[in-house]
This record gives structure tokens, C-alpha cells and sequence, in this order.
């Protein structure tokens, strides 16, 4: 018996280092919250598989290259929706399974650039930043610990389930890239408001929902001086604002981690404090380029070029316009 031991001991521990050296990546379950970035892994030669836990994918946003999920696979925030049925600077091919309310994506080639999705339900918005991987076909499932527990705690009160938030990100979506759902009516408007002598303000448009009303307008400098948007008494105001929500962004929250510095240095701009305000505008840009966040780039680079303009200093400021312009654009696609 004593001969036996080492024997059956020897194989099993063989066993248990093969096992332990191969990765299980049959199913990542992630831990997922609203607003908050979160990183998986997907399979560079097949397809991954990505579900939301107890609820429906409507919606998925990136620099996606094909999709079968209806509605137009790729928008240019500045130049409108593209109806190419292929955006050939896309990453990612998207596949949707409609009754399941699941997606299904493959990587357009290899890279070590992450991939960035959004992955929209009825009620909250998901960062994802994606690496590939050289391995087989995975399941990744997101589940939303703070959503479920509020909801079993509004089941069990008997309150209606919340949608406010998720209507107004869907009014906000429309309203920012001219992709109205169906539940969204939109009027025409081109409508002058009086404003001040120096500027000519118009409302372009009116959008409306079952619970929402949004305005959008347009206000254009018509003198030759800069015009000046901060108003002297309100910018403390403004600083405790930006201080506060700096603060209140997670440190994994990338998308929030740069948008609360760019809202910052804009503040400080206001109140004269442009070397700080430079390089706050200057590591958003650069936050939002080292995650591959091409539309938010896009956003801050405007306000840098912008301000370096307003300081005479133009060679500096068109290197970043033109950084800008450079930018391919994100794409979307509908879940419909």
C-alpha cells in the first residue's frame, strides 16, 4: 500500500499542472455597471458571444466594420449617417440575434489596440474595452449587481421599474447624432432667438418623446471679437461643479476620468488660469486617444484647438484641427 500512493500521486499532480496551465475561457462573467469601463477578453479568429444578464442588448455602439442588425452601420457625427453598407476603417464585425437580445463580434485583424464597444439595454449603458486573444470561440456575460439589486428592491416595494435615465441617454443619443428611434418625433424649426448683438442663436429643432421635450440649437459668432460664453459670477459655481465631479469619477471610469478634465480646464480657461487649463485639455485628448475613444477625441480636441486660437497660438491649434479632421468615424448599430 505504501508503494501505491506515490504512484496514484503522480499522475493526478500531471494532470492538475495541465489543467491548471491551460485557461478556462469558456464563460467571463463580468462584473458590469453603468457609465463604469470594464475589460474582457474576445477571440481574434472566432466569434465571441456578449449578453447582458436579465436583460435585452437594444443597441451597440463602436468603430464597428459590418453588421446584420439593421439601421445604418456606420455615422459620421459631423457629416451625417453614412449608408455604406461597410465602414473600412472599422474594427469589428457585429452580429445580432434579435429574439435574444444577444450580440455575437469578431475582430476585423489582430492588434494589441483594444477594441471599444457600448452596449446599450432599456436601462443602462456599458463601456466595454475589448483585447484579443488567440483562442476559441467565448461567452462573455455582463451582470449589473447595482441594477439587479434595485430592481428586486422595487419589486419587492411594489414601485415601477425606472426608465427615466434611460430615456433621457436615448433623447441625448438622438438629439447629438441625428439618430432618432421611432418613439422620437422631430419637428424643423429654424427658429431666430434673441440673444445678444454680437451673436445669432436659432433654434434648429424640436424633439419629442412620450416623457421628454429637447431643443437643439445653433449659436454662431457674428462680430470679430471672441466671444466670451463664462459668465464672471457663475464661475465658481462652475469650478465646484467641475471639482465635484472629478472626484465622483472611479478611477476604472476611463470615459469619465478624461470627460471630468476636459470639463475642468475648460473652467479654468474661464478664470485665466491657462496653464493649467492647457494641460488638463491636453491628457483628456490623450485619455480618450489611448482607449481608442475616436468620438470623444474628436469632442476635445475641438475645445483644445479652440483655446490655443483664442491665445494667437494658431500653428499649435492647426496641428490639432487637423488631428481632428483626420479622425475616422465612430459607427452604430441599432439592435431593432
Amino acid at each position: 500500500m505504501a508503494n501505491l500512493r506515490p504512484r496514484f500521486l503522480q499522475p493526478m499532480l500531471a494532470s492538475a499542472l495541465l489543467i491548471s496551465a491551460t485557461p478556462a475561457l469558456a464563460l467571463q462573467t463580468i462584473d458590469a455597471r453603468d457609465g463604469v469601463s470594464v475589460e474582457a477578453s474576445i477571440a481574434l479568429k472566432e466569434a465571441t458571444r456578449i449578453k447582458v444578464d436579465g436583460a435585452n442588448i437594444t443597441e451597440v455602439f463602436g468603430n464597428i466594420y459590418s453588421s446584420n442588425c439593421g439601421g445604418v452601420a456606420a455615422v459620421n457625427r459631423d457629416a451625417g449617417p453614412s449608408l455604406a453598407a461597410i465602414n473600412p476603417a472599422g474594427e469589428i464585425v457585429l452580429e445580432c440575434d434579435r429574439d435574444k437580445g444577444e450580440i455575437y463580434v469578431k475582430p476585423v485583424s489582430a492588434g494589441a489596440k483594444p477594441i471599444n464597444l457600448f452596449i446599450s439595454t432599456a436601462k443602462s449603458t456599458y463601456t466595454l474595452i475589448l483585447k484579443r486573444v488567440d483562442m476559441p470561440a467565448d461567452t462573455i456575460v455582463l451582470k449589473d449587481r447595482v441594477l439587479q439589486q434595485a430592481a428586486t428592491h422595487l419589486e419587492r416595494s411594489g414601485g415601477p421599474s425606472p426608465s427615466h435615465v434611460r430615456a433621457l441617454k436615448q433623447m441625448l443619443t438622438a438629439m447629438a447624432s441625428d439618430r432618432v428611434s421611432a418613439d422620437v418625433r422631430v419637428e424643423e424649426v429654424n427658429r431666430p432667438v434673441q440673444l445678444w448683438g454680437e451673436s445669432r442663436f436659432t433654434m434648429l429643432r424640436l424633439y419629442e418623446s412620450q416623457s421628454l421635450i429637447g431643443e437643439k440649437y445653433l449659436l454662431t459668432n457674428i462680430s470679430k471679437e471672441p466671444m466670451v460664453l463664462a459668465e464672471q459670477g457663475r464661475l465658481d459655481e462652475a469650478e465646484r461643479l467641475a471639482l465635484e465631479a472629478r472626484e465622483t469619477a472611479g478611477p476604472q471610469d476611463r470615459v469619465s476620468a478624461s470627460s471630468t478634465k476636459l470639463g475642468l480646464g475648460v473652467v479654468r480657461a474661464a478664470q485665466g488660469r491657462d496653464e493649467e487649463a492647457e494641460t488638463l485639455m491636453r491628457e483628456a485628448v490623450e485619455g480618450f486617444a489611448l482607449y481608442d475613444l475616436r468620438a470623444l477625441e474628436h469632442w476635445a480636441l475641438r475645445y483644445l484647438a479652440e483655446f490655443l486660437r483664442a491665445r494667437g497660438r494658431d500653428e499649435e491649434a492647426a496641428v490639432f484641427e487637423e488631428r481632428r479632421a483626420g479622425l475616422a468615424p465612430s459607427s452604430t448599430a441599432p439592435i431593432v
